[in-house]
């Protein structure tokens, strides 16, 4: 009887996991912006600008960076993005620099942009070279493969173990973990364009066998009693969660669809074809959010609602014998999460 229970909670649990799977990937959607840089902004922007180039020649490097990146949210332009280079090649984050002036080169201006872009552009390819022989370099191989490295408190992906991986010139401490093994710990000193390979090895720990449970009379491994438990009761418990939950989100996606749907009909009084007055500018952001608000609720509400009648209806029930429940098992339905670039799903089959 415990056997059962497992596997049916285990196929509840994937079922949850592919609603909340979903639940994700609708509020992940990318978001459109709702309007070019206000006057206000691009005046915030210039000022900012213009205190950032001021601590850059103070050599106040940290201020001069949170400047420029304040300046760029407002009012993207090159010349932010090669004060922004400028201001981490200072603090020596050559890496950070060449790829913040690497975007600045990447950029495409269009034939009438301003001088000052177009020197900026120039400025950050001869600088983005400059730095280029700075950055340093460092390979760090482990044994065992399955084990977690940290450089300065940042997990290194599994993919840039055994291949050299850019870093910045200076000390750093690497850290090292796997389970069974103790931790290691040491740090490295490079220099400006220095390339270092580092090889780790992590001690295995000896456990002790815990030793194998005696078997209770009657073939069980506990003298306690599971006769009499309910298999499908948490399974019946989350489905009606489920529908109570998917249910309430339906009602909200509608309430706020009609919301939208009048809102649609302000602007279009308002505007004319894609093209819509300053004064509309917050009737357009509500609508908006409306709509968002009313789609995502609505595929929640009905992913949550469907998964929660699945569950109800396949939970099975105390009273079967266990030769139905044999038969259910085998005939219960399979879960797939189908995942791509650009979609995001989920299919039961039965």
């Amino acid at each position: 009887m415990l056997r059962s229970t497992y596997r049916w909670l285990r196929q509840a649990a994937v079922l949850l996991f592919l609603t909340v799977t979903l639940c994700a990937g609708v509020w992940l959607q990318p978001r459109q912006a709702y309007a070019q840089p206000s006057d206000a902004d691009r005046a915030t922007a210039r000022q900012l600008a213009i205190d950032a180039n001021a601590a850059l020649q103070a050599q106040e490097y940290d201020k001069a960076a949170d400047l420029f990146k304040r300046a760029d949210a407002l009012y993207h332009a090159p010349t932010l993005g090669l004060g922004l280079g400028r201001a981490y090649r200072g603090m020596g984050k050559y890496v950070q620099a060449r790829e913040t002036l690497n975007r600045v080169i990447r950029e495409t201006l269009p034939a009438d942009a301003s001088p000052k872009f177009k020197k900026a552009v120039a400025s950050a390819r001869k600088e983005a070279d400059e730095i280029k022989n700075k950055i340093a370099w460092i390979t760090v191989t482990i044994t065992p493969t399955e084990a977690a490295v940290s450089i300065d408190g940042v997990l290194l992906p599994s993919a840039a173990l055994g291949v050299r991986r850019a870093i910045d010139p200076g000390k750093h401490q690497l850290t090292s973990s796997a389970r069974g093994y103790a931790s290691d710990e040491q740090t490295i000193t490079l220099g400006e364009g220095d390339s270092k390979a580092v090889t780790i090895t992590l001690k295995s720990i000896t456990t002790t066998t815990p030793p194998t449970p005696t078997p209770m009379p009657g073939g069980g491994a506990s003298g306690v009693d599971n006769s009499d438990e309910d298999p499908g009761a948490l399974m019946r418990t989350l489905g009606f969660v489920g529908l109570g939950v998917g249910g309430a989100s339906l009602v909200v996606g509608s309430i706020t669809g009609g919301l939208a749907v009048g809102k649609h009909g302000d602007l279009t009084d308002q505007c004319n074809g894609n093209t819509c007055p300053a004064t509309a500018k917050d009737d357009l952001r509500a609508y908006r959010t409306l709509g968002n608000v009313s789609t995502a609720t609505l595929i929640v509400g009905g992913v949550l609602a469907t998964t929660g009648l699945v569950l109800v209806l396949v939970a099975p029930s105390a009273d079967e014998e266990p030769s139905a429940n044999a038969r259910r098992r085998q005939h219960a339905p399979r879960y797939r999460a189908h995942i791509g670039p650009t979609y995001l799903g989920a299919s039961i089959v039965f």
